[in-house]
C-alpha cells in the first residue's frame, strides 16, 4: 500500500514534463514509478520534486504542490480556482486563490469538493503573477 504521508511521496518533473514519482519507504530508501502503480528501485532522472499534499481530489487524483485546483464549497456551492503551495509557516500545503491570493489552509479543505484541473508549470501568466506576489521563490519550470 502506498504511504501517503507528506514528504514521503513526490512528483518528479523535468521542466513542464512529469517523468514519474518517488516515494520514501525509509529515510534512505526510495522507490520510483511512472504511473503510481508499479514501483522499483530504478531511479528516474528529474530537475524538480513536488511534494504530495496528502489530499486526493474528487476523482481520487493525488494533489501535489504547484497543482491548480477548482474548489467548490460544499454548502454555498461557491467555486474558486486556487494554486497548491507549501507553507513554510505551517509546514503544510495551502490553497492560494488565483484572483485574490487569499490563502485557504489545508485544515479547511474538507469544506470543499476539490478537482485538479491543471499545473502551474504549464501556465506562464500565472507563474508571473504568483512570483510577483511572493509565492514562487525560484524557477519551477
Amino acid at each position: 500500500m502506498l504511504d501517503t504521508q507528506a514528504y514521503s511521496l513526490f512528483r518528479l518533473r523535468n521542466g513542464d514534463h512529469i517523468g514519474g514519482y518517488m516515494r520514501y519507504v525509509s529515510p534512505t530508501v526510495q522507490y520510483y514509478s511512472t504511473d503510481l502503480l508499479w514501483w522499483s528501485g530504478d531511479a528516474i532522472a528529474y530537475e524538480h520534486k513536488d511534494a504530495y499534499s496528502t489530499v486526493k481530489d474528487k476523482n481520487s487524483q493525488y494533489i501535489f504542490e504547484w497543482d491548480l485546483i477548482k474548489m467548490t464549497h460544499k454548502t454555498s456551492c461557491e467555486s474558486l480556482d486556487a494554486l497548491v503551495v507549501h507553507s513554510p509557516f505551517t509546514n503544510d500545503c495551502v490553497a492560494v486563490r488565483c484572483e485574490s491570493f487569499q490563502e485557504i489552509p489545508q485544515c479547511d479543505w474538507g469544506q470543499y469538493r476539490i478537482q485538479r484541473h491543471s499545473y502551474l508549470f504549464v501556465n506562464p501568466d500565472l507563474i508571473t503573477a504568483f512570483k510577483y506576489n511572493g509565492y514562487i521563490p525560484f524557477d519551477i519550470v
